[in-house]
């Protein structure tokens, strides 16, 4: 993905080799030179080792400044990410193996898959937001740009069942938009009564 947004084939890339994300962060936070190590790790790595690595903030081409993921360094919510400010992001992968019907062969798989995509309402007491708020993963619901392909270009995305207020809360603790128990306590601007929050979807 990052070769892709920056145009240089990973192919041609340069560097130690390393294992995986742990080796990654144990070669860049330990290294002998630390002005000049530099990894890629996803933000659910890197964020949650901050006290080790820094996350440095991306300028896409035609960009007039770089972005952090997040509002700022210290934030949570990845507002950059779901606005399309940070240019570097897309979607979470899941493969299984399908029927002849076109439907996962485990149906525990579907079951996942189903939670994660919101077409299925997670077990009671599972809050599916506020556990990947934690391990610093967007849901599409909190999302207000989307793509069709890797690195294409952004659209506007109106999320069916938006969440991007309770996202906020439950990432950084604090939300601007309004607490609500119905659509009538709502204002026009954001009318939705939507995970206890007025939304504009």
């Amino acid at each position: 993905m990052v070769a892709a947004a920056i145009g240089v084939d990973a192919d041609r890339w340069r560097g130690t080799p390393t294992t995986g994300s742990d080796d990654l962060k144990t070669k860049v936070s330990t290294s002998s030179d630390a002005v000049r190590a530099i990894g890629i790790l996803a933000t659910d790595v890197a964020q949650e080792n901050r006290a080790i690595l820094d996350v440095l903030a991306y300028q896409h081409f035609g960009q007039t400044c770089g972005y952090y993921p997040d509002r700022d360094i210290t934030s949570n919510e990845k507002q950059n990410v779901r606005d399309g400010h940070y240019l570097i992001w897309g979607p979470l992968h899941l493969f299984t193996v399908l029927n002849n019907q076109g439907y996962p062969v485990k149906p525990v798989v579907a079951d996942i898959i189903g939670f994660m995509t919101v077409s299925k309402p997670p077990p009671l007491g599972l809050d599916l937001i506020a556990l990947e708020a934690q391990r610093h993963v967007v849901p599409q619901c909190a999302m207000r740009v989307k793509r069709t392909d890797e690195m294409g270009p952004l659209a506007s995305f109106a999320p069916p069942g938006a969440c991007g207020c309770y996202y906020d809360k439950v990432a950084n603790g604090a939300t601007s938009c309004i607490f609500c128990a119905s659509k009538t306590e709502c204002l026009s601007s954001a009318p939705i009564c939507s995970y206890g929050y007025c939304e504009m979807y």
